[in-house]
């Protein structure tokens, strides 16, 4: 997923089981442990930095939504509004929620930040 995120695809990371399965504790992790979210962030920044080298500038800017699907409802976890979101395919394939946030994640510690966000909106 990692390379093909460098390479310019859209990907998403999807955690999906019964109540109680452990979905939480596979993408957080803990602190001694950490999930593949976190992992998953920092190989990404790592990566961008290694690419920019000297000039400082990332070649990649990485958005964090997160979004909670339950009894057939959108949620997005991270917004401080109440507005209905709304799954649409633009013909192409792609697949866009309408109305989701999304914020430019700079650091594994920021992105964590939004992962404890989200938990305490579950």
């Amino acid at each position: 997923m990692c390379d093909r995120f460098l390479g310019g695809d859209s990907c998403a990371l999807i955690a999906y089981g019964m109540t109680s399965g452990g979905k939480t504790h596979t993408i957080q992790g803990s602190i001694k442990n950490a999930g593949i979210f976190p992992r998953l962030v920092t190989y990404l920044l790592n990566q961008g930095e290694r690419e920019s080298g000297s000039s400082g500038s990332s070649s990649f800017s990485l958005q964090l939504s997160i979004l909670e699907i339950y009894q057939e409802k959108l949620n997005d976890l991270l917004s401080t509004k109440k507005e209905k979101l709304f799954i649409r395919d633009d013909g192409s394939g792609k697949i866009d929620v309408q109305n989701l946030s999304n914020y430019i994640v700079n650091s594994s510690a920021e992105a964590n930040q939004f992962l404890d966000i989200a938990a305490s909106k579950r």
